[in-house]
């Protein structure tokens, strides 16, 4: 765990002291209004409850929150956002040594917050630096077993079969699952990081670009046929030739999103600990917020990221258990799978909470229950699809 130094460790000190007054002045700079129906008409209790006098309504300061209904002293989350966007950001481990809560309570409440800098109203202009990225281990670092399970999932792998005869290009399309695809974008002020499912699909960057740019000038990129949609929407596309060493083309350049990858993948491999794909947007969300705020001062990033976790709304433990940041997208399955029995050589698609197979919608409890009775019945040389009782 690191230690703060005496700039931070007085700053922590004074927030703990006075944290229910910083709170209460970002939160009602203009005064108490009802968060249900923004009547500024309120009386406040004794006990620093407020009642609306047009709705009758009672709440706190902290309804309609990140923060609603929290247990947790309010100290320990101010403290928590000061100290996650730090320039070295903070962990689970770590906050519950700070503020006294435990290893779970301050893994809950740090998602709960990097929930709250989703970068949905963060808009890119002028010219833009975009590129993918994979996060993960090496290859060379994945357990043998894993390998051949990967393989065995694209078809890719026969008995007898050694590393020493996998192909490169099969090696890529298995290892394109066991890691996670990243599509990054920088204008020089402000970038955007989104996960994207599986693999790489033209049409997903071409929804996150629309989504995430504005009064775009130049789209600047590598020679990928990923961007070739992209152009045909009227956008200047500009490639550079990453294979003949070429990042820097007059005034146009791609280093702006390397460096970004390169900031990543390290605060990737040396703060937080293998993070699981299911939560890999959260971190990603954290990443960019203290990217796009890194000329503000600790204290400006704060009240920035107060006035974020007021507008966010209210974000529970469950939403957090059940957190599936592939909910947006369509989950797109392999190729040469067509039939429930492929499914079943290949497994149950991550983090899919439902599929359908050949016009039949099936559970993941279902799912494994006619694969266990296809193993069961299955013959080593012969499938006798009319055996099984679907």
């Amino acid at each position: 765990m690191k230690k703060l130094d005496q700039k931070h460790q007085q700053n922590v000190i004074y927030i703990i002291m006075h944290a229910k007054e910083i709170f209460t002045k970002l939160r009602w700079p203009n005064g108490v209004r009802c968060p249900y129906c923004g009547e500024v008409h309120c009386w406040t209790y004794k006990n620093g409850m407020h009642k609306c006098s047009k709705c009758g309504k009672c709440f706190s300061d902290t309804s309609n929150t990140v923060f609603h209904g929290t247990k947790i002293p309010i100290a320990s989350w101010i403290v928590a956002l000061y100290l996650i966007t730090m320039s070295k950001g903070c962990s689970s481990e770590e906050l519950s040594a700070y503020t006294g809560i435990t290893q779970k309570s301050a893994w809950f409440l740090l998602h709960k917050l990097r929930e709250a800098f989703r970068p949905d109203g963060t808009v890119l202009e002028g010219d833009v630096a975009v590129d993918e990225v994979y996060l993960g281990g090496k290859w060379s670092s994945i357990m043998l077993h894993k390998k051949i399970d990967l393989l065995k999932r694209y078809g890719l792998w026969y008995e007898g079969d050694k590393e020493r005869t996998w192909h490169k290009k099969n090696i890529r399309r298995a290892i394109s699952e066991y890691k996670q695809p990243v599509y990054g974008m920088n204008d020089g002020k402000n970038i955007v990081l989104m996960a994207v499912p599986n693999r790489f699909d033209s049409k997903d960057l071409l929804d996150i670009t629309l989504k995430h740019t504005g009064n775009i000038q130049h789209l600047v990129s590598d020679q990928s046929i990923l961007y070739k949609e992209i152009a045909e929407t009227g956008i200047d596309v500009v490639q550079m030739n990453h294979s003949k060493r070429e990042f820097h083309n007059g005034e146009y350049s791609s280093n702006r999103i390397e460096g970004t990858f390169s900031h990543l993948k390290r605060r990737y491999r040396c703060h937080y600990v293998r993070p699981e794909k299911k939560y890999i947007q959260l971190y990603l969300n954290e990443f960019c917020f203290r990217w796009n705020h890194r000329d503000n001062t600790s204290i400006e990033r704060l009240a920035d990221s107060i006035g974020l976790c007021v507008t966010r709304g209210r974000v529970t433990n469950k939403d957090i258990y059940n957190y599936n940041w592939l909910s947006s997208y369509h989950q797109r399955k392999p190729k040469h799978i067509e039939t429930l029995e492929e499914w079943f050589e290949y497994g149950w698609p991550p983090y899919a909470e439902s599929m359908e197979v050949q016009g039949v919608e099936y559970t993941k409890k279902r799912f494994e229950e006619l694969k266990a009775q296809w193993e069961a019945k299955r013959d080593i040389w012969h499938i006798d699809e009319s055996e099984l009782v679907f």
